[in-house]
């Protein structure tokens, strides 16, 4: 996706939704309370410590974020949220990462030119979709706060698995969207494995970045993807 310029110093969410200016994201460091009761709040578990995959995945994001615009405190938040999606979802969190990174380089309010908004840039209609079909409250606003996008985002992500079985074309199917997808398969035709390598590509590099066990990594491998 090209990603419309954006300044990304200004304010990150719209003020109905409570969230004050200039905060530096403060407001992934706090509770999120949409649809608590549906799934979309991960409560506090000693379970899910995550100490140092935490710290290690923190790290990672940092490397790549725009310098200054997330604060310490809220990459944090983001790392431990996508290991506890990760969980979720049996999806690994380098995937999770590396479609974040190439959708949206992690700017919360990217918009691309067809219209996705968000870390994991979805097309308001598809999210509305997937927040409808899962009980979940929706309004087109909530796009840019980056834990329900995450959280929309893979649930339309495991949606893809299912109906499509691959990796490779549930990616694809992210990436052009299933009805275009199914319209190529329907008519015998290839489909291009670009955007699929590419996602591969940055997992790969993460997972060589990632100071984790071997042990840890193989668990996350287990994961589709």
């Amino acid at each position: 996706y090209e990603i419309v310029s954006r300044d990304w110093s200004s304010d990150v969410c719209s003020s109905d939704l409570g969230f004050s200016r200039n905060t530096e994201l403060s407001f992934l460091e706090g509770a999120w309370t949409v649809g608590q009761e549906k799934g979309l709040l991960w409560p506090d578990n000693p379970r899910f410590g995550f100490a140092h995959e935490s710290d290690t995945f923190s790290q990672l994001i940092s490397d790549r974020v725009k310098p200054g615009y997330w604060s310490e405190g809220a990459i944090q938040d983001l790392s431990r949220f996508i290991l506890l999606k990760s969980e979720e979802f049996r999806i690994s969190p380098f995937l999770i990462l590396s479609l974040i990174d190439v959708e949206s380089r992690y700017h919360p309010q990217a918009i691309s030119s067809r219209g996705a908004v968000g870390l994991m840039q979805l097309l308001p209609a598809t999210a509305e979709e997937v927040a409808v079909s899962s009980g979940l409250p929706w309004n087109p606003a909530l796009l840019t706060n980056p834990k329900v996008n995450i959280d929309l985002g893979l649930r339309y992500m495991a949606k893809l698995k299912r109906q499509f079985g691959s990796e490779e074309r549930a990616l694809t199917a992210y990436n052009i969207g299933p009805q275009a997808l199914r319209e190529k398969l329907n008519q015998g035709e290839g489909f291009s494995l670009d955007y699929f390598n590419r996602v591969k590509s940055r997992m790969l590099d993460y997972r060589q970045k990632a100071r984790l066990s071997r042990a840890q990594k193989r668990v996350w491998t287990k994961a589709w993807l």
